[in-house]
């Protein structure tokens, strides 16, 4: 594993990669997903490929070798569909493979992600993180994330409920003054 990984956005012809480093995650942290290996539309290779494709749906990923090896690093972020609602995103589906954590390779991904939420004219990332999971949310945070609540409950494996805290980033200019705060 290598803190030289390339970060890149996938297309759809990642998406049997995608799903690869997906069913890993599910298996690996299910605490930390809604989705089950038993129920993930994202599993099947071709509904990947299209939300791939989709403006509204960017994943990054960190690429080991050359570009071409494993899928070690990855989040998504998803632009709000209500027109209202358009100003804000929502990163999701953040996961680093065991064997390349603490190589600031998740923080390289939603980094790149950030970027491209300004560049779209994103203002406002929103995104929830399992209250099991203290070093992404002290990642979020050192990235300018605030936590705003805690959801009791949100997720029960094996008869454990797990809660999760929400958090967001300005990202825009406009939403840091506008009716609601930060």
């Amino acid at each position: 594993m290598s803190r030289d990984a390339q970060i890149v956005l996938l297309v759809p012809g990642d998406a049997s990669r995608w799903v690869t480093l997906r069913r890993e995650m599910l298996a690996d942290t299910p605490w930390s997903f809604a989705s089950s290996v038993e129920d993930d539309a994202g599993l099947d290779p071709a509904v990947t490929a299209e939300r791939l494709a989709g403006p509204d749906h960017v994943t990054a990923a960190a690429v080991g070798g050359r570009g071409d090896g494993p899928l070690l690093s990855t989040a998504t972020l998803l632009r709000d569909r209500h027109v209202k609602m358009r100003h804000r995103g929502w990163i999701v589906g953040v996961y680093t493979t065991p064997a390349a954590r603490g190589l600031g390779l998740a923080r390289r991904v939603i980094v790149r992600l950030i970027a491209v939420a300004r560049e779209r004219g994103i203002e406002v990332l929103c995104l929830s993180a399992s209250a099991d999971a203290a070093p992404a949310i002290a990642l979020y945070a050192s990235l300018g994330f605030r936590a705003w609540g805690v959801e009791p409950d949100v997720v029960r494996v094996g008869g454990r409920s797990h809660d999760e805290v929400h958090m967001r980033l300005v990202v825009g200019p406009r939403a840091a003054g506008g009716g609601g705060g930060t």
